[in-house]
């Protein structure tokens, strides 16, 4: 339960700083610390 409400919360973050500022998720998400926090999630999963 508590790492659904993790995803769910993480997912709006996401589409938030989507709506807030384009360039600043790009720099997020082409940096070396997204891919790694995910296989880290989806490994751990």
């Amino acid at each position: 339960m508590g790492l659904l409400f993790f995803v769910l919360a993480f997912i709006i973050l996401v589409l938030l700083l989507l709506m807030l500022s384009p360039s600043c998720v790009d720099t997020v998400f082409s940096s070396s610390f997204f891919p790694a926090f995910v296989d880290g999630v989806w490994g751990g999963r």
